[in-house]
């Protein structure tokens, strides 16, 4: 049973979400930056390379099960069984992360420090299976503090044995071995609270049928991680002595994304019962809350990345881009675009339309494929930040579309 959700338990939940967010979003970039002063440039660039590959890995092992296990409401499955199949793609993933890691294309250090925060991140799928628990059960304030939790315990475990023994692979076996701690004494411990059983069950059944529809969200996933970054993987083709200067230029819009998310994640489970209790008033109004702080945000970036960002940007990478602040104000507005087309991505989720997000992303990837190549060639760091806010405003306008059908058959 889903508690009702009271104004307290909201803010709770925007501050913790916004606390755990933040904090596992500067991760990398703190982790990198303390690799490279106290173990070596080559140290940080490793880890860097680590954390890009764990994250692939993370999108197949996390399945996108989170967003249809924290809106089934109904109780469609028991928590049993979406852990069980967490832990089955936990499982593959990690097996599949070990033949491509040592069997293809790493050996020495290098491949054990990349093993081991891939490890790191598949047990970040195993935690993001007891948050959809807690999110679902209207208590995403308990998946914001168990990420804080091991955030943080992460974190100081692998400074503290980098700054000890001045050993990378000491340091990043760190970050596996205290999570499980972490996720036995937190999240477990929580999970019992609201789960009859939190022990994995494994019912072939169950797993096909949250396979089946998850699929789709899985596929919307992956070719938005694709389209995300071809641009610059084009950009390191065509213009590669640029590559150094796109990388900042694109930071900001991660980071509309990042803010966006704290106001509309502790949302999606409250949308989900407006929906399904057919309230859909309160249902439009919630939308129109989100869309309208991503428009703010949005808005907010653009007015303090014109006075403030070059300046800023500059400060922080000591690269000189002040001639590139119309590509900054491109890659801004894209980045809003992105925000909506996620705030869409929910909703369409939350209506059960997923099937639908592969048609969206699909085109968005075929516009990708077509007109980034061209736009880079001729217009360089500008037309990369145009093909780059091209294709977020096709994808906008995709799940818009297929969000407008799915609320017009709402009663059909």
């Amino acid at each position: 049973m889903t508690e009702k959700i009271s104004g307290n338990t909201m803010k709770r939940a925007v501050l913790w979400n916004m606390i755990g967010s933040g904090l596992n979003a500067a991760a990398t970039v703190i982790l990198t930056i303390v690799a490279t002063r106290a173990a070596g440039v080559e140290a940080g660039g490793v880890l860097g390379l680590a954390f890009g590959l764990a994250q692939v890995f993370a999108v197949a092992a996390n399945y996108e099960v989170r967003p249809y296990q924290s809106t089934d409401l109904e109780g469609r499955f028991r928590f049993s069984d979406y852990c069980g199949l967490r832990m089955l793609t936990s499982g593959l993933v990690t097996v599949l992360c070990a033949i491509y890691i040592f069997g293809f294309r790493y050996s020495g250090e290098k491949a054990s420090v990349i093993f081991a925060v891939c490890l790191f991140k598949v047990l970040d799928c195993v935690s993001d299976c007891f948050q959809a628990l807690f999110q679902q059960k209207n208590h995403l304030e308990y998946a914001g503090q168990a990420l804080s939790l091991r955030i943080l315990v992460v974190n100081a475990a692998y400074i503290l044995v980098l700054l000890v023994t001045k050993d990378p692979v000491a340091a990043a076996w760190s970050m596996p071995l205290v999570s499980v701690p972490c996720i036995l004494l937190f999240d477990v411990r929580i999970a019992r609270r609201f789960a009859d059983r939190v022990a994995p069950a494994f019912r072939w059944e169950a797993h096909k049928q949250i396979l089946r529809a998850c699929f789709p969200l899985f596929v919307s996933v992956f070719i938005n991680m694709y389209n995300l970054n071809a641009t610059k993987l084009v950009v390191d083709r065509v213009i590669p002595h640029l590559q150094g200067y796109w990388t900042p230029l694109y930071m900001p819009a991660s980071v509309i994304n990042l803010f966006s998310l704290f106001a509309f994640q502790p949302m999606i489970t409250t949308m989900r019962a407006q929906w399904s209790d057919e309230r859909y008033p309160a249902f439009l109004r919630s939308l129109a809350m989100m869309m309208g702080w991503v428009a703010l945000v949005t808005a907010a970036a653009l007015g303090g990345g014109y006075l403030l960002g070059i300046p800023v940007l500059q400060m922080l990478y000591g690269l000189d881009l002040g001639a590139y602040r119309n590509v900054l104000m491109v890659v801004i507005l894209g980045g809003g675009f992105n925000a909506l087309a996620i705030v869409l991505y929910y909703i369409i989720t939350v209506m059960r339309s997923q099937r639908f997000l592969v048609v969206g992303d699909g085109i968005t990837f075929l516009a990708t494929l077509l007109l980034l190549p061209p736009m880079v060639e001729r217009g360089g760091l500008l037309g990369a930040a145009m093909a780059y806010l091209t294709a977020m405003v096709i994808r906008t306008g995709c799940f818009a579309v297929i969000a407008l059908w799915g609320y017009r058959k709402r009663d059909k």
